[in-house]
């Protein structure tokens, strides 16, 4: 094969494998790019234009050294540039991700002024629960209709996947017993837990028996059922989300003493959906 063929077919060879080689870094550089700011896009952007610049000036004749020295400058650097940028953007994306998806969202302190917003329509809450159920319940009366606000609470800042469930200091109504305002449960622990970590609601009702249990599948341990209100009776639990699908909190509204139908507990959750929605409000407003 005559010289100039071969150098012309190394040389085509070798931009073939540049081509390759940006071909396949697109796909992670559309991947990093959707954490770039603007001036980080427009500089990749340009070192893309010199790239293909290099390329051309490679491709067309005449081949002398000097010109092939600097369009392989060309080429070469923003490649480099491209890459580094492409690694470092595709870890951060991938390290945010993985946070957004596994850490427990933890609720911050509460100004005093979203605080009192948040025990109104608490309070509205247990309100309407009451008028509902006592038009079911005759019996049943204000100080039997209680109502409160747990929220995941982390010891430890390097696993925030471990913690318990508490009730928010303050955000709790017609209760009195000070062993039951402190109170934790585990993850998927009490009808509380579960709807923490599954982000549906539900009604959870203690047993008919003698024995005054909840269903095995609460987790209600010995220490827990002695803390836990003995005439409580029956617990109405929702989830605060705050975007996405996961909670931030848990707004559980519960009766004393009156055991009722788990049907009129269900229709009683479903008009308070739309409280539930307007405490999610509350809580996103600045």
């Amino acid at each position: 094969m005559p010289e100039g063929e071969q150098e012309h077919k190394g040389k085509k060879e070798w931009l073939d494998h540049i081509g390759e080689v940006l071909k396949s870094n697109r796909k992670i550089a559309t991947i990093a790019m959707r954490g770039a700011t603007p001036r980080q896009k427009i500089v990749i952007y340009c070192c893309y234009g010199v790239i293909l610049l290099g390329i051309i000036i490679l491709s067309v004749p005449p081949y002398q050294a000097t010109k092939e020295l600097i369009a392989l400058v060309l080429t070469v650097v923003p490649l480099v540039i491209v890459a580094v940028f492409v690694l470092v953007q595709h870890r951060n994306f991938v390290s945010t991700t993985t946070t957004t998806t596994t850490a427990i969202p933890q609720w911050q302190p509460l100004p005093n002024f979203k605080f009192e917003k948040i025990r109104t329509v608490l309070d509205e809450t247990r309100k309407l629960a009451l008028d509902f159920l006592k038009s079911k319940e005759p019996k049943l009366s204000d100080g039997d209709v209680r109502a409160n606000i747990f929220y995941p609470a982390c010891d430890s800042p390097d696993n925030p996947d471990k913690y318990v469930l508490k009730i928010y200091p303050g955000l709790h109504l017609n209760m009195d017993r000070q062993q039951e305002l402190l109170i934790t449960f585990e993850p998927k622990q009490g009808v509380t837990g579960n709807v923490f970590a599954s982000g549906q609601a539900r009604v959870a009702q203690r047993l008919l028996s003698d024995t005054g249990h909840w269903d095995s599948v609460y987790n209600i341990t010995d220490e827990l059922a002695a803390i836990i209100h003995p005439d409580l009776k029956w617990i109405i639990s929702m989830p605060l989300k705050s975007g996405g699908n996961k909670p931030v909190g848990v707004m559980n509204v519960d009766g004393l003493r009156q055991q009722l139908l788990v049907d009129i507990l269900y229709e009683c959750m479903g008009k308070l959906s739309t409280n539930a929605v307007i405490m999610h409000e509350v809580m996103m407003s600045r």
